[in-house]
Protein backbone atom coordinates (compact mmCIF):
# COMPACT_ATOMS: atom_id res chain seq x y z
CA UNK A 1 0.00 0.00 0.00
CA UNK A 2 1.32 3.45 -0.88
CA UNK A 3 0.53 6.48 1.22
CA UNK A 4 1.33 9.87 -0.26
CA UNK A 5 0.92 13.08 1.69
CA UNK A 6 1.42 16.25 -0.32
CA UNK A 7 1.47 19.76 1.12
CA UNK A 8 1.56 22.85 -1.09
CA UNK A 9 2.53 26.18 0.36
CA UNK A 10 3.58 29.52 -1.08
CA UNK A 11 6.22 31.60 0.73
CA UNK A 12 6.14 35.35 0.99
CA UNK A 13 9.06 37.50 -0.11
CA UNK A 14 9.08 41.05 1.24
CA UNK A 15 5.43 40.67 2.21
CA UNK A 16 4.41 39.65 -1.32
CA UNK A 17 2.99 36.20 -1.86
CA UNK A 18 4.96 34.37 -4.53
CA UNK A 19 2.30 32.00 -5.86
CA UNK A 20 4.49 31.10 -8.78
CA UNK A 21 7.00 29.31 -6.52
CA UNK A 22 5.24 26.26 -5.07
CA UNK A 23 7.01 23.93 -2.68
CA UNK A 24 5.87 20.35 -2.34
CA UNK A 25 6.67 17.97 0.48
CA UNK A 26 6.05 14.33 -0.35
CA UNK A 27 6.03 11.51 2.18
CA UNK A 28 5.95 8.05 0.65
CA UNK A 29 5.36 4.96 2.75
CA UNK A 30 5.23 1.52 1.21
CA UNK A 31 4.68 -1.82 2.85
CA UNK A 32 3.13 -5.17 2.13
CA UNK A 33 2.81 -7.70 4.91
CA UNK A 34 0.58 -10.74 5.19
CA UNK A 35 -0.32 -12.63 8.35
CA UNK A 36 -2.06 -15.95 7.84
CA UNK A 37 -3.65 -17.80 10.75
CA UNK A 38 -4.32 -21.51 10.23
CA UNK A 39 -7.44 -22.39 12.20
CA UNK A 40 -7.18 -25.72 13.99
CA UNK A 41 -8.97 -25.27 17.32
CA UNK A 42 -10.86 -28.04 19.09
CA UNK A 43 -14.52 -27.10 19.78
CA UNK A 44 -14.38 -29.26 22.92
CA UNK A 45 -12.87 -28.13 26.20
CA UNK A 46 -13.33 -31.66 27.56
CA UNK A 47 -14.19 -34.35 25.04
CA UNK A 48 -15.65 -37.47 26.64
CA UNK A 49 -17.12 -39.54 23.81
CA UNK A 50 -18.75 -39.00 20.43
CA UNK A 51 -20.63 -35.69 20.49
CA UNK A 52 -20.69 -35.60 24.29
CA UNK A 53 -18.44 -33.29 26.26
CA UNK A 54 -17.97 -29.73 27.42
CA UNK A 55 -17.77 -27.42 24.42
CA UNK A 56 -16.52 -23.85 24.16
CA UNK A 57 -19.92 -22.89 22.75
CA UNK A 58 -21.77 -24.12 25.82
CA UNK A 59 -19.18 -22.42 28.03
CA UNK A 60 -19.96 -19.15 26.23
CA UNK A 61 -23.61 -19.45 27.28
CA UNK A 62 -22.63 -20.29 30.85
CA UNK A 63 -20.29 -17.29 31.03
CA UNK A 64 -22.97 -15.04 29.57
CA UNK A 65 -25.60 -16.08 32.11
CA UNK A 66 -23.16 -15.90 35.04
CA UNK A 67 -21.95 -12.46 33.97
CA UNK A 68 -25.53 -11.19 33.73
CA UNK A 69 -26.30 -12.63 37.17
CA UNK A 70 -23.39 -10.85 38.85
CA UNK A 71 -24.07 -7.56 37.08
CA UNK A 72 -27.71 -7.58 38.23
CA UNK A 73 -26.58 -8.45 41.76
CA UNK A 74 -24.32 -5.40 41.59
CA UNK A 75 -27.36 -3.35 40.54
CA UNK A 76 -29.18 -4.68 43.62
CA UNK A 77 -26.27 -3.56 45.80
CA UNK A 78 -26.49 -0.09 44.23
CA UNK A 79 -30.29 -0.09 44.71
CA UNK A 80 -30.84 0.34 40.98
CA UNK A 81 -33.29 -2.54 40.61
CA UNK A 82 -36.23 -3.75 42.71
CA UNK A 83 -35.29 -7.40 42.16
CA UNK A 84 -33.94 -9.53 45.00
CA UNK A 85 -31.15 -12.08 44.55
CA UNK A 86 -33.75 -14.85 44.49
CA UNK A 87 -35.60 -12.98 41.75
CA UNK A 88 -32.36 -12.68 39.79
CA UNK A 89 -31.77 -16.43 40.03
CA UNK A 90 -35.29 -17.12 38.80
CA UNK A 91 -34.95 -14.54 36.01
CA UNK A 92 -31.72 -16.16 34.77
CA UNK A 93 -33.45 -19.57 34.68
CA UNK A 94 -36.37 -18.10 32.73
CA UNK A 95 -34.21 -16.31 30.17
CA UNK A 96 -31.82 -19.27 29.83
CA UNK A 97 -34.77 -21.44 28.86
CA UNK A 98 -36.07 -18.72 26.54
CA UNK A 99 -32.70 -18.18 24.83
CA UNK A 100 -32.05 -21.88 24.22
CA UNK A 101 -35.59 -22.70 23.11
CA UNK A 102 -35.88 -19.55 20.99
CA UNK A 103 -32.44 -20.02 19.49
CA UNK A 104 -33.12 -23.62 18.53
CA UNK A 105 -36.58 -22.87 17.21
CA UNK A 106 -35.20 -19.94 15.23
CA UNK A 107 -32.53 -22.15 13.67
CA UNK A 108 -35.08 -24.80 12.75
CA UNK A 109 -37.57 -22.35 11.23
CA UNK A 110 -35.06 -20.24 9.31
CA UNK A 111 -32.42 -22.77 8.27
CA UNK A 112 -33.51 -26.40 8.63
CA UNK A 113 -37.23 -27.14 8.95
CA UNK A 114 -36.60 -30.90 8.84
CA UNK A 115 -35.38 -30.72 12.44
CA UNK A 116 -39.00 -30.30 13.53
CA UNK A 117 -40.23 -33.50 11.88
CA UNK A 118 -37.22 -35.81 11.94
CA UNK A 119 -36.95 -38.61 14.52
CA UNK A 120 -34.55 -41.52 14.93
CA UNK A 121 -33.75 -44.34 17.36
CA UNK A 122 -30.84 -42.57 19.09
CA UNK A 123 -31.33 -40.47 22.22
CA UNK A 124 -32.84 -37.85 22.44
CA UNK A 125 -34.80 -39.27 19.47
CA UNK A 126 -36.15 -35.93 18.22
CA UNK A 127 -33.67 -34.17 15.94
CA UNK A 128 -34.85 -30.79 17.22
CA UNK A 129 -33.41 -31.60 20.66
CA UNK A 130 -29.96 -32.41 19.26
CA UNK A 131 -28.63 -28.88 19.48
CA UNK A 132 -25.19 -30.12 18.43
CA UNK A 133 -26.72 -30.71 14.99
CA UNK A 134 -26.96 -27.24 13.50
CA UNK A 135 -26.91 -25.24 16.71
CA UNK A 136 -28.84 -22.12 17.68
CA UNK A 137 -29.77 -18.93 15.84
CA UNK A 138 -28.88 -15.68 17.61
CA UNK A 139 -31.97 -13.82 16.37
CA UNK A 140 -34.21 -16.62 17.65
CA UNK A 141 -32.38 -16.50 20.97
CA UNK A 142 -32.95 -12.75 21.25
CA UNK A 143 -36.68 -13.20 20.64
CA UNK A 144 -36.78 -15.98 23.24
CA UNK A 145 -34.92 -13.75 25.70
CA UNK A 146 -37.43 -10.91 25.28
CA UNK A 147 -40.47 -13.19 25.57
CA UNK A 148 -39.10 -14.95 28.67
CA UNK A 149 -38.23 -11.67 30.42
CA UNK A 150 -41.66 -10.20 29.64
CA UNK A 151 -43.44 -13.30 30.99
CA UNK A 152 -41.27 -13.26 34.11
CA UNK A 153 -42.07 -9.59 34.74
CA UNK A 154 -45.79 -10.19 34.32
CA UNK A 155 -45.81 -13.21 36.63
CA UNK A 156 -43.76 -11.55 39.38
CA UNK A 157 -45.32 -8.09 39.14
CA UNK A 158 -42.21 -6.21 38.01
CA UNK A 159 -42.07 -3.53 35.36
CA UNK A 160 -41.86 -5.19 31.95
CA UNK A 161 -39.71 -2.37 30.62
CA UNK A 162 -37.28 -2.69 33.52
CA UNK A 163 -36.86 -6.42 32.91
CA UNK A 164 -36.38 -5.75 29.20
CA UNK A 165 -33.71 -3.19 30.10
CA UNK A 166 -31.92 -5.95 32.00
CA UNK A 167 -32.05 -8.02 28.81
CA UNK A 168 -29.45 -5.64 27.38
CA UNK A 169 -26.95 -7.65 29.42
CA UNK A 170 -27.47 -10.34 26.81
CA UNK A 171 -24.81 -8.47 24.86
CA UNK A 172 -22.24 -10.02 27.20
CA UNK A 173 -23.42 -13.45 26.10
CA UNK A 174 -23.21 -12.42 22.45
CA UNK A 175 -19.59 -11.36 23.05
CA UNK A 176 -18.66 -14.77 24.44
CA UNK A 177 -20.75 -16.46 21.76
CA UNK A 178 -18.84 -14.79 18.95
CA UNK A 179 -15.56 -16.01 20.45
CA UNK A 180 -17.03 -19.53 20.50
CA UNK A 181 -18.13 -19.10 16.87
CA UNK A 182 -14.54 -18.36 15.94
CA UNK A 183 -13.28 -21.40 17.84
CA UNK A 184 -15.86 -23.55 16.03
CA UNK A 185 -14.81 -22.14 12.66
CA UNK A 186 -18.24 -20.58 12.05
CA UNK A 187 -19.39 -17.25 10.62
CA UNK A 188 -16.32 -16.90 8.44
CA UNK A 189 -15.84 -13.96 6.10
CA UNK A 190 -15.59 -13.79 2.35
CA UNK A 191 -13.02 -15.65 0.29
CA UNK A 192 -10.19 -13.45 -0.97
CA UNK A 193 -7.67 -13.93 -3.73
CA UNK A 194 -4.11 -12.72 -3.77
CA UNK A 195 -2.35 -11.02 -0.90
CA UNK A 196 -4.13 -9.70 2.15
CA UNK A 197 -3.05 -7.97 5.32
CA UNK A 198 -4.72 -10.62 7.50
CA UNK A 199 -6.13 -13.99 6.50
CA UNK A 200 -7.58 -17.04 8.25
CA UNK A 201 -7.34 -20.44 6.63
Amino acid sequence: MNVVISVNFFPRMNGVRRAQIPYRIGIHCSYMATWTYFHNLDPFIIHLTGNFGLRWYSMAYIMGFLSAYYVICWLIHKKLTPLSKKDVTDLIVWVAFGVILGGRLGYALFYDQELLTKFDSAFPYWEFLKIYHGGLASHGGIIGLIVAAALFARKRGFSTWHCLDLCALGGIGVFFGRIANFINGELFGRVIEGKALLAVQ
